[in-house]
């Protein structure tokens, strides 16, 4: 039988929550840090994280007061592929960032309205999307991918 969480205790919980990520972002840095380390930290499940919160809200609570300058942020996309004989090789794509203030933008989803690019000006969600696919982590890994699958192929 699930248990109902009264409103007060929900907002405790939160609150602690909150507690633990702005500790773990000063003492070790955003980049240093995942949601991951808050979970460890709190000894609860994803699935009770994301109970409490919308992950990106949670972002931008746990990044409150935290100057534009540590706020950098990266999406990433790591490709692995395969040949017939067993060799395996990896590809990735990067596309840096930093986390914004506010969302903006009601393109892409997750965290493309968070995800600022400088270079830019906006967000991934505020880009349109030709130029979002082309410029994502995503698409940088494929990229990267294509050359290491014809050097696959050709083992054959």
């Amino acid at each position: 039988m699930a248990r109902v969480i009264k409103e007060q205790e929900h907002a405790e919980r939160r609150n602690e929550i909150l507690d633990v990520a702005q500790k773990l972002v000063y003492t070790r840095g955003y980049e240093q840090m995942s949601i991951q380390d808050i979970l460890d930290a709190l000894g609860i499940s994803k699935g009770a994280f994301y109970h409490y919160f919308d992950s990106k809200q949670a972002l931008l609570e746990a990044l409150t007061g935290v100057p534009w300058e540590r706020r950098s942020a990266r999406f990433r996309c790591v490709v692995a592929m395969v040949s017939p004989d067993g060799v395996w090789e990896t590809a990735e794509g990067v596309c840096e960032g930093a986390i914004a203030f506010e969302p903006a933008g009601d393109g892409g989803f997750g965290y493309d309205p968070v995800f600022f690019l400088p270079e830019y000006g906006c967000t991934m969600a505020q880009l349109p999307p030709e130029t979002k696919n082309r410029i994502s982590h995503r698409a940088r890994a494929i990229r990267a991918a294509l050359p290491v699958l014809e050097r696959l192929a050709c083992r054959r």
